[in-house]
């Protein structure tokens, strides 16, 4: 699932689970285009807000990476 927010930018979540089960990675794309390897903080910011549009709020990590043009929170929204 593609989400395009006002951001400017577009996420791609796993599937939402019920109960303790974590739902998964937040991958965050430059609307479609590449992030580049710098932008961490332009891209955690298109996280949040996207997050923050599902009522919840990112789970940072120290896993979180970058990976070809895609960064990955990889505890996404709780």
């Amino acid at each position: 699932m593609t989400l395009c927010i006002a951001a400017s930018a577009c996420v791609q979540t796993a599937p939402q689970g019920r109960g303790p089960v974590m739902a998964g990675p937040l991958r965050v794309t430059n609307n479609g285009a590449p992030f580049a390897m710098y932008e961490g903080l332009a891209a955690r910011r298109v996280a949040e807000a996207a997050c923050k549009g599902q009522g919840k709020r990112l789970r940072p990590s120290i896993y979180d990476r970058f990976e070809v043009g895609t960064w990955v929170f990889v505890e996404g929204c709780a």
